[in-house]
């Protein structure tokens, strides 16, 4: 028997790409740079699935040319979703890195 079933999308998601290496040559070193200082503050046992954070660096000025573009993409992307952004401000309140290594992974969490 063949059911006539209603094919209905209710949580549609998008996924957004775009390919930007001239970012890489500034984003590369400054990011290196976080990503070492805390390997110097600590120690991690690769063996036991642990891996590195760095600490926020969206306010680091050496990056302002990529914050500032990832913010208008942002604004672009809600504009075409419907947003009314007339009365709105787009912020960039973190940004890290983190390091992982085979068989790493991070607890369950929620970014507010």
């Amino acid at each position: 028997m063949t059911e006539n079933f209603n094919r209905e999308f209710i949580f549609p998601t998008a996924y957004y790409s775009i390919h930007k290496p001239e970012f890489l040559e500034t984003l590369k070193p400054v990011s290196a740079e976080y990503l070492e200082r805390q390997k110097l503050i600590h120690s991690i046992d690769r063996d036991a699935f642990n891996g590195y954070q760095t600490d926020n660096f969206h306010l680091d000025e050496r990056i302002k040319d990529f914050v500032s573009y990832v913010i208008s993409v942002s604004w672009d992307i809600l504009i075409t979703q419907g947003y009314d952004l007339s009365a709105e401000q787009i912020n960039l309140r973190e940004m890290w890195l983190h390091e992982y290594y085979k068989g790493c992974s991070m607890d369950q969490h929620v970014h507010e």
